[in-house]
């Protein structure tokens, strides 16, 4: 949580600190200083505070003009996953970095640099995308698209079928993972659910009647599936390209 300093006289005291205040930490400084320096910190206090409510009114008026002159755009909470810095000629001054420009005089290069937050991404994703039972991830970022998860690895009935749809599957080039661990079923839910898998199926008792259970993480969402048909069940689900 933001602290500020509340430097006014009044009913909060002199000097005293309040949680919440979105204003720059250096009040903080200038509280701590109001008695040896009472009218310095003040004024510098009352010109910080003038500053940041300038900028509060002043970003949301620039940001209205650049997206009302935009062919699209909207104002809203947003996450950096990505930058570009101007870096100018500080390196390249020091590297000695030059070329010929058009008129082939010798120049020094402005540079610039950009990347993209791989973590920041992944953080992105899980804060949007949670509930109690943990998270998910879209298919196109996820580690695994699919986990295939028989109920009982001791049925050798249970246990082809759910080695036959993975390699399926995977064949078909989804990111499959078999859960084939001697755990009971909600074991394997619950990790499911944790890890972020966005799609669950599970080879049941259904097997006899060739269907499994889907269970889409993000709804908790059930259906039934062919199993002679689960890769055309899943490309349906897929994103045109």
């Amino acid at each position: 949580m933001p602290w500020a300093v509340h430097v006014l006289d009044g009913p909060l005291g002199e000097g005293g600190i309040m949680p919440g205040v979105p204003v720059p930490g250096l009040l903080l400084l200038a509280g701590l200083a109001k008695k040896l320096f009472a009218p310095l910190a003040l004024t510098v206090a009352v010109a910080m505070i003038a500053s940041y409510f300038v900028s509060m009114m002043v970003t949301p008026v620039a940001c209205r003009y650049f997206f009302g002159h935009a062919e699209h755009g909207r104002i809203g909470k947003a996450v950096e996953v990505g930058h570009i810095f101007k870096l100018g000629r500080r390196y390249t001054e020091s590297m000695g970095a030059r070329v010929l420009d058009r008129n082939g005089k010798e120049v020094t290069l402005i540079m610039g640099c950009y990347g993209i937050g791989i973590e920041r991404i992944l953080t992105a994703a899980v804060e949007q995308s949670n509930d109690e039972n943990g998270f998910w991830l879209p298919p196109s970022i996820a580690p695994f698209e699919i986990v295939v998860c028989p109920v009982n690895v001791k049925d050798e009935t249970l246990l082809k079928a759910a080695t036959d749809i993975a390699a399926r599957l995977e064949a078909d080039g989804f990111d499959v993972l078999l859960d084939d661990r001697d755990e009971r079923p909600g074991v394997k839910f619950k990790d499911a659910d944790l890890v972020g898998i966005p799609f669950r199926v599970t080879v049941g008792k259904k097997v006899t009647e060739g269907t499994v259970e889907v269970v889409r993480r993000s709804t908790r969402e059930i259906q039934d599936a062919s199993i002679a048909a689960i890769t055309d069940y899943f490309r349906a689900l897929r994103p045109a390209r």
